[in-house]
């Protein structure tokens, strides 16, 4: 069943950054966030949490990859649009 709740996205994020955080850490890799807007929304909770701790995973893969010694940055963020 796909429970849905509202959820404030940057908390959303703030779990995943959380979560994620550690393996950021071992790889020398920042993770940094901007929030522009703030966002509520009708969601399914643990998909969007394991979505963006997905995301985040990626990105440290990928920055981990280029061998770079001084490892990286990560921005996840959330704005607004007209």
């Amino acid at each position: 069943e796909d429970q849905k709740e509202y959820c404030d996205l940057e908390t959303l994020i703030d779990a995943a950054i959380e979560w994620i955080g550690p393996a950021a850490k071992k790889a020398n890799i920042q993770i940094k966030k901007q929030i522009k807007a703030k966002t509520v929304a009708l969601v399914n909770r643990i998909k969007v949490e394991q979505v963006l701790i997905n995301l985040i995973k990626n990105s440290i893969d990928a920055i981990s990859e280029t061998g770079k010694k001084e490892g990286g940055q990560v921005l996840i963020g959330i704005s607004k649009s007209d």
